[in-house]
């Protein structure tokens, strides 16, 4: 199952270089080899690192990003939401010009998510939604019906059902 931690990780992280890509041109940011003078800031926040799932998520995206040349700060909440919060909170005051959240508690960063817009930062909630809130820019997540077919041809692989194998299975 590991293998489909990654694959899933690697794929939403994926997702989320579409918005920056688009708006890093906007705040006249460069990415590596520009001839500007500022650097585009991205301040990630995972809520734990425990879960290997958020750990693989967390570590990909960062080094995607850092690939193309943006300065990112990533931290992980320990599971405490107000931890988080303080978190995002320094991000939007360090300047951050874009962060990802992969919420906690979804109506607990509203607040955060507010000062990172009223500081002039792009939000974006990362596969839990923000909520109570307007300060969302995007939000990006992977698709539940493809992890869903995906886990099923996994399992139609593994008992060997399109070989004709027959059950009962213990799954």
């Amino acid at each position: 199952m590991n293998k489909w931690t990654k694959a899933l990780g690697v794929i939403a992280a994926t997702a989320m270089l579409v918005p920056l890509a688009a708006c890093g041109g906007s705040r006249g940011a460069t990415t590596a080899g520009g001839s500007g003078s500022d650097t585009v800031k991205v301040g990630i926040s995972m809520p734990e690192q425990m879960l290997e799932r958020w750990k693989i998520d967390g570590e990909n995206l960062k080094k995607q990003l850092e690939g193309y040349g943006y300065d990112v700060t990533l931290q992980y909440a320990d599971g405490k939401t107000d931890l988080q919060t303080s978190q995002i909170q320094n991000m939007a005051n360090n300047g951050m010009n874009y962060v990802v959240i992969a919420s906690i508690d979804g109506t607990a960063t509203g607040a955060a998510a507010e000062q990172v817009a009223a500081n002039g930062g792009k939000v974006i909630a990362y596969d839990r939604l923000v909520m109570n809130t307007d300060a969302v820019d995007y939000y990006t997540t992977f698709s539940l019906e493809d992890v869903g077919r995906m886990q099923g041809e996994y399992i139609e692989q593994k008992l060997g059902l399109k070989d004709g194998q027959k059950g009962p299975f213990n799954v």
